[in-house]
C-alpha cells in the first residue's frame, strides 16, 4: 500500500477561479471545478517529494480536490496541523486493490441515485465490456447498499453536487467518495471509476 504522507508547512492562499472544465486530466480528458470554487495552495512535505505547493479547491461537503478530479481529504484535516509542528498527516489515499475485487456503493440520497444512476451505469458497462474478456463477470464486482447520506468505512458514497471528482482506490479505514453529475461526461466518469477502483 502506498500511503501519502503530508504535513502542513505553510498557511494557504487562494488564487483566482478557473473557468469550469478548464482543469485537463493527464490521459483522462475533462474534469469540472464549479465555476464558484477558488483554487487554494498549501505547502505541504511528504516523505517522497520533499516540501512542495498544492493546488486545491474545496467541494461543498469540505473535500480538498486536486486538479484530475482526486479528492485527498477533507480541507480541514488538511489544515488542522500547524506548520510550526513537524507533525505528519496520513490520509488512506491507497493504490490497493478492493478486498475480493468487490466496491461497496451507496448514493447519498434518492436525488442522487436519479441523477447519477444512468452515468454511473454507462461508465460501468464500459469498465465490464474492457475487462470481462479477462475476468469472469468484468475486473471488479459493484455491490450496491440502500441509500444513505452518511461517511462509512470502506463504503463509497456517491453523490451528485457540482464537479467530477473521487477518492483514489482502497486503504484500510479509507471512506471512499465518489461525485459525477450529468455534465460530467461518459469519459470523466470512465476515468473517475477507474481511479477509484
Amino acid at each position: 500500500m502506498r500511503l501519502i504522507t503530508l504535513s502542513l508547512a505553510l498557511a494557504t492562499t487562494t488564487l483566482a477561479a478557473p473557468s469550469p472544465r478548464q482543469v485537463r486530466g493527464a490521459a483522462s480528458g475533462l474534469f469540472s471545478t464549479p465555476a464558484d470554487k477558488t483554487y487554494k495552495t498549501a505547502t505541504i512535505t511528504d516523505a517522497a517529494l520533499g516540501s512542495r505547493t498544492i493546488t486545491y479547491w474545496v467541494s461543498d461537503t469540505g473535500e480538498a480536490i486536486l486538479p484530475g478530479g482526486i479528492a485527498v481529504g477533507k480541507e480541514a484535516d488538511l489544515l488542522a496541523t500547524p506548520g510550526d509542528q513537524a507533525h505528519d498527516l496520513t490520509w488512506g489515499v491507497g493504490n490497493k486493490h478492493w478486498p475480493y475485487a468487490s466496491v461497496y456503493y451507496r448514493f447519498a440520497s434518492d436525488q442522487d441515485e436519479h441523477q447519477v444512476q444512468p452515468l454511473l451505469d454507462q461508465g460501468l458497462a464500459q469498465w465490464r465490456n474492457a475487462t470481462g474478456s479477462r475476468y469472469e463477470g468484468g475486473y471488479v464486482h459493484w455491490f450496491r447498499f440502500d441509500n444513505a447520506d452518511k461517511d462509512e468505512v470502506n463504503v463509497t458514497k456517491i453523490t451528485g453536487q457540482d464537479g467530477c471528482w473521487g477518492t483514489n482506490g482502497w486503504a484500510p479505514g479509507l471512506k471512499p467518495r465518489l461525485n459525477l453529475n450529468p455534465g460530467c461526461g461518459l469519459e470523466t466518469a470512465v476515468a473517475l471509476l477507474g481511479i477509484l477502483q
